[in-house]
């Protein structure tokens, strides 16, 4: 599909499971189909970006998809979204990539599922994604493997959009994540909402940030933070002039993380959206907020409900 005015793209969605099978059969050439063929050189002789959204596949069609995403991809962008809410492993079109040299074509990565079985070829296939600036792994339940999985991502040091938001993330899972977000130059989105990350996994998220000044939008609402973690984390989000979005709701500020936010918030220029609903920051702690938030001219969106700051705050 081709929106008027923008770069050709081909975006495969919502085709019939059987259809992408028939452009990219096992066989190169097969009765019928030899129009497919033609068909799927000439499409990818003329876009400038693929997004693949697919189910399933036999093996063999895997393969052969990958192989011609990877040769479109020596000059475009390819981006990969597997999955579609039925449970289906992914690791076919996975060990399909890895045949090729699809991962280093390979943009953006989207997986809707992911299972047990899948995490070793997920690994391998980040090892080799050296060009990858964008992954979402959302509700994938792949904190519980990060482990295994931070050994891939220590290839993907140009990520700039991180979404990981419930994926059971907790400490020790992003004590291993953060020395590879450490390592992106220009990471700018991260979604961690809807994990346990603690104030131990605040701590390392924030020494991960520490040398960052390009991130944009973090959000880590629900998380289990107490006030001493989110004080941290707002620290080194200082560094950060180009914030634009900042959501922690649920957590702990307390006075003391809106004491610390309030210088962070003072070179925000750009700053939108605020969102801080429950964050225990009493009249105390919105005392040393307000003033830096009457410097922020761009902000529309802004959440503090349920902090209990009284008449006078």
């Amino acid at each position: 599909m081709c929106d008027a005015g923008s770069e050709p793209a081909l975006d495969l969605l919502c085709l019939p499971w059987g259809t992408i099978g028939k452009l990219w059969p096992a066989e190169r050439v097969v009765m019928g189909l030899r129009v497919c063929k033609v068909l799927r050189h000439e499409l990818l002789e003329h876009v400038h970006q693929v997004t693949l959204i697919k189910s399933k596949g036999t093996a063999a069609s895997d393969l052969a998809l990958a192989k011609d995403l990877a040769r479109f991809g020596e000059q475009n962008a390819v981006t990969l979204t597997w999955g579609d809410g039925r449970n289906h492993s992914c690791s076919s079109v996975l060990q399909a990539a890895l045949s090729s040299t699809f991962p280093a074509a390979l943009k953006s990565l989207h997986l809707k599922e992911v299972q047990e079985s899948d995490i070793a070829s997920l690994k391998d296939v980040l090892s080799e994604s050296k060009n990858l600036t964008r992954i979402d792994l959302s509700e994938s339940g792949v904190g519980d493997s990060m482990a295994t999985l931070a050994q891939g991502f220590q290839a993907c040091t140009k990520l700039q959009h991180v979404k990981l938001n419930a994926t059971f993330l907790d400490n020790a899972a992003m004590r291993n994540l953060a020395p590879t977000l450490g390592r992106c130059s220009e990471l700018a989105h991260v979604d961690l909402r809807l994990n346990n990350l603690g104030d131990g996994g605040a701590h390392s998220l924030a020494d991960a940030l520490a040398a960052c000044t390009t991130m944009t939008c973090l959000d880590v609402s629900e998380n289990n933070i107490g006030a001493e973690g989110t004080a941290r984390l707002f620290a080194v989000l200082a560094k950060c002039t180009a914030m634009s979005s900042l959501r922690a709701s649920g957590n702990v500020v307390g006075a003391a993380g809106a004491a610390m936010l309030a210088r962070a918030v003072g070179g925000w220029e750009s700053l939108t959206c605020l969102d801080l609903l429950g964050g225990q920051m009493y009249y105390e702690g919105f005392a040393h907020l307000a003033p830096a938030l009457a410097h922020c001219k761009k902000l529309r969106q802004v959440a503090l409900g349920a902090n209990r700051i009284g008449d006078e705050g």
